[in-house]
């Protein structure tokens, strides 16, 4: 089960690297940087290529972000932004991590605006930069609030600080920081490494993950 967890989520980074997702996790990963500033990198200023031209990442684009032209994920073409009320069902489909994020419901996935500290929320609803929803439960409603400490309690799985993971095998789980290129890192938590590294399962060390390569 750990490793199709793993599977999955690393078909999530290669997708989140390709379309630059907004924050849409409460998992506080690089995902956080590249919703501000309309993901444009100091890296690729000045590249900013019209809207329906080919592009193969978000920076790249102006006023938009750079979608998929097919279920591969390798050749792309910028496009607006999903709307707000707008359906984000479709990976290849973005809301603005400026002012939304995709709120994925019980029946539906919409773009719809980021919730702050103090609102009311279900899970995914709240600004990932700043605040998680603090429930009870996964499904019930809760209230947007500060992210966690290093150290602190997560009793919920996730709502760490960008930078750190709920260790959640531990049976007190707490917020950790996670380990950088090289560092020695927990193979059976998940995020354990800082943004898209994983961790070796034989020598324990955070490691670049496999170069995705279009055939």
């Amino acid at each position: 089960m750990k490793n199709m967890i793993k599977g999955i989520l690393f078909v999530s980074c290669l997708v989140l690297v390709a379309c630059g997702s907004a924050s849409d996790t409460e998992n506080n990963t690089a995902n956080n940087q590249q919703s501000n500033n309309n993901g444009k990198s100091d890296d690729a200023k000045g590249v900013e290529l019209p809207l329906g031209s080919d592009c193969d990442i978000d920076s790249k684009c102006q006023d938009g972000y750079c979608a998929p032209k097919a279920d591969d994920f390798c050749d792309g073409v910028c496009r607006a932004f999903t709307a707000t009320g707008e359906s984000c069902a479709d990976p290849r489909e973005q809301c603005d991590g400026r002012i939304d994020q995709c709120d994925m419901g019980v029946f539906e996935a919409v773009c719809k605006t980021k919730k702050l500290k103090g609102e009311t929320c279900l899970f995914g609803q709240c600004d990932a930069n700043t605040a998680y929803c603090k429930t009870e439960g996964t499904m019930e409603e809760g209230v947007c609030a500060d992210l966690i400490a290093v150290d602190e309690p997560c009793p919920a799985r996730f709502g760490c600080q960008e930078g750190l993971y709920c260790d959640a095998l531990a049976a007190a789980p707490t917020c950790k920081v996670q380990a950088k290129l090289g560092q020695a890192c927990d193979s059976d938590a998940l995020f354990s490494c800082v943004g898209f590294l994983e961790c070796d399962e034989t020598s324990s060390l955070c490691v670049e993950r496999a170069a995705f390569t279009c055939n």
